[in-house]
Parts: C-alpha cells; sequence; structure tokens
C-alpha cells in the first residue's frame, strides 16, 4: 500500500458526476456509514472510515455497518474487493458499492467477486473526472469505471446510477 498518495482518485460528487450522491440515494441514507479506503480528512464523510495507516486488509469487523462505500486503489483492488465481499457475506456489511475500472469484470483475481454483486452500472460516457489528493479535478480517466452493487436493493441501486450507467442485475 506504498503507492497509496500515487494511487488515490477520489470519487467526484458534482451535478455532473453525483457519484456520492447516487450512492448515498441507493443506501437510503444522508451519511455513508463505512469508508475503508479513503483519507485521513474523510472527503466521503463517513461515519466510520480506515485510511491507509489504519489498513482495512488487515481490520476486523466490530460492527454491522448499515452501508459500505468503497472507491479502493486502483492499481490493486482484489484485496479490498475480496475483504468488503466477505463483511458483505458474513453479514457485517448490509450493503456496499465499490467503484472500479472496468476491467476488474475480466480480470480472474476479481471477477468472481464481481459474479457475487447484485448489480452493476457501467458508468457511461463522461469518463469520471476524480479529485486528486489535494482535491482538485483531475483530467477524465483514460479508462471506463463501473459501480457494483451488494445488497437487497437493486431496484433503487437501478433506479439512482440508471440514470448515468447502464444496469445490469446480476
Amino acid at each position: 500500500m506504498s503507492d497509496w498518495n500515487n494511487d488515490c482518485w477520489r470519487t467526484p460528487n458534482n451535478a455532473n458526476q453525483p457519484i456520492l450522491h447516487l450512492a448515498r440515494e441507493t443506501f437510503n441514507c444522508r451519511q455513508i456509514c463505512l469508508d475503508p479506503c479513503t483519507m485521513s480528512d474523510n472527503p466521503t464523510k463517513a461515519k466510520y472510515f480506515f485510511t491507509e495507516s489504519d489498513n482495512f486488509l488487515q481490520q476486523s469487523p466490530s460492527m454491522i455497518y448499515e452501508n459500505c462505500w468503497m472507491n479502493p486503489p486502483f492499481s490493486k483492488p482484489a484485496p479490498f474487493l475480496e475483504k468488503m465481499v466477505d463483511w458483505y457475506k458474513s453479514g457485517y456489511v448490509i450493503q456496499a458499492i465499490a467503484l472500479l475500472k472496468t476491467g476488474v469484470l475480466h480480470n480472474q483475481s476479481t471477477s468472481k467477486f464481481v459474479e457475487q454483486s447484485s448489480g452493476i452500472c457501467f458508468w457511461r460516457s463522461p469518463r469520471i473526472a476524480f479529485i486528486d489528493a489535494n482535491g482538485k479535478p483531475k483530467k477524465k480517466a483514460d479508462f471506463d469505471c463501473v459501480l457494483i452493487y451488494y445488497g437487497q436493493n437493486v431496484h433503487r441501486f437501478r433506479n439512482s446510477f440508471g440514470r448515468y450507467g447502464i444496469i445490469r442485475c446480476v
């Protein structure tokens, strides 16, 4: 995880790309409960969060989290996705959304976790314009992204994210 800062692509939440708003809409909440891959200033404003120094991969669940938003380091998403799915399947996370590159759909180390999801949103154009570690917009990503949903409210996921992408329910 030493490349965390070089791999930090904060999630935008603006009029053109209201991604965090859509996640809260899907979760039917005002505040994200858990963000296991965030910065110390907690840009998602999650109630509970883990930074690089907290190392989510070394954590054990200590409570039940109503929802989880995860935008893991894109260079190595597999262990983060595996851990989040494990917490979801074990009942420690009730519902979750992971923002990932579309490559995870065909990657052997991550595709098995994608197959366990309830729904997938293929974010359509324009590509996501992430925010850098200093809070400044980066240029639009040169890759496509998916949002992967785990939970029982797939209809809410479809209604929220369907306005911005193509939805596939699993």
